[in-house]
Order: structure tokens, then sequence, then C-alpha cells
């Protein structure tokens, strides 16, 4: 067996850093609108009076009634139409990287923006879920979206491998934490 010369396992190696950037780059940019409305549900909770330490208002009797509306909403959107939204995502992720075959349908396009649409009525309605499910199903989704659209991406790592490194960044950018999201990837993604 020929061993690659240092320069062409250097290469190898700013190959795989622009790839990983470049993956680093999109789920960010993916994550970014949850990390936005994860804000904007700060700044109405902040209109409560328990959270605010305002007194009680029409305005923050009405965001309390909100939630009151939404709920038969959402149940009715999971368990019908948007059946495949349902979940906080990170099941979905894990159980795509255990099940190669069940990928095409966990990852796809549609269930990834349904349940961030739910995920975001749900928030603005001031139901606090927690934007961790979200971004490790984006991140997931967005690097089995780009390793079917760009085939090379970090062709020296298994699919699986590039969607656990997807799923924790997303959840790195989710939290502003890179450590969490290599923590997460390393303890429950891939054990």
């Amino acid at each position: 067996m020929v061993r690659p010369s240092p320069r062409a396992q250097i290469q190898h190696l700013g190959r795989h850093l622009l790839d990983l950037g470049f993956l680093g780059l999109m789920v960010g940019a993916a994550c970014w609108p949850l990390n936005l409305v994860d804000r904007w549900q700060d700044r109405l909770l902040e209109r409560l009076p328990g959270f605010g330490g305002g007194a009680w208002s029409a305005a923050s009797l009405a965001l309390v009634l909100v939630p009151l509306v939404v709920m038969p909403l959402l149940l009715v959107l999971q368990a019908g139409p948007w059946k495949d939204g349902r979940g906080s995502g990170i099941p979905q992720t894990m159980e795509s990287l255990h099940d190669p075959e069940r990928r095409e349908v966990l990852l796809a396009a549609t269930p990834t923006w349904r349940r961030s649409l739910l995920w975001t009525v749900a928030s603005v309605a001031l139901f606090s879920l927690g934007r961790e499910g979200p971004v490790v199903q984006v991140g997931a989704a967005v690097a089995h979206a780009l390793r079917r659209r760009f085939p090379a991406l970090l062709r020296g790592l298994v699919p699986g491998g590039v969607l656990a490194i997807a799923a924790g960044a997303g959840l790195a950018g989710g939290f502003n934490s890179p450590l969490l999201g290599g923590v997460f990837m390393a303890e429950d993604l891939t054990g």
C-alpha cells in the first residue's frame, strides 16, 4: 500500500476543513431563524408581570390567553395534515442515524420545515419548548440535503458521521456553545 505524501495529506485535511466550514455556515444560517424566534418569545414573556415585573394590562392578559387558542390548532395540525412535523426533532435525527433507510423520510425538507413552523407557532404562543430539538433536526437535515446535492462533500466521512456533526453544529449554534455541540454529538448521537 502506497502512503500518501505529506503534501497530499495536508491537502486532504484542508479540503475537509473547508467542507466542515461550509457545512457549519449552512447549518448556522438555517438555525438562525430559530434563534430569532426564541428571542421573540423572551420579549413576549417580558411583557408578563411575573417575568417583567410590571402590572397586569389588557395586552399581558391577552398574551396569557393566546395558548388557549393556539393549542387546539397545533393539536389538529400534528394529528392530521402535518403529522410528519410532530416531535422535537432529536428522536427523528437519532433514528435516521441508526436506520439510514429512513433518512429520506425523517430528514426531508417538508417534515423539517413543518416541525420548525409548528415549533415557531408554539414558541410565539409562549409554550416553553426549548429550541434543542429543532436545531438538531435542522442541522442534520441541512447536512443530508447538502450531501445529496454535493456527494463529494466530506467524502471521507460516513454519512451518519456527517449528520451527527451537523446535528451537533445545530445545537452549538442554537446555544452559542461549540463545546455543547461536540459533547452532544459524542455522547448522544454517536455513543
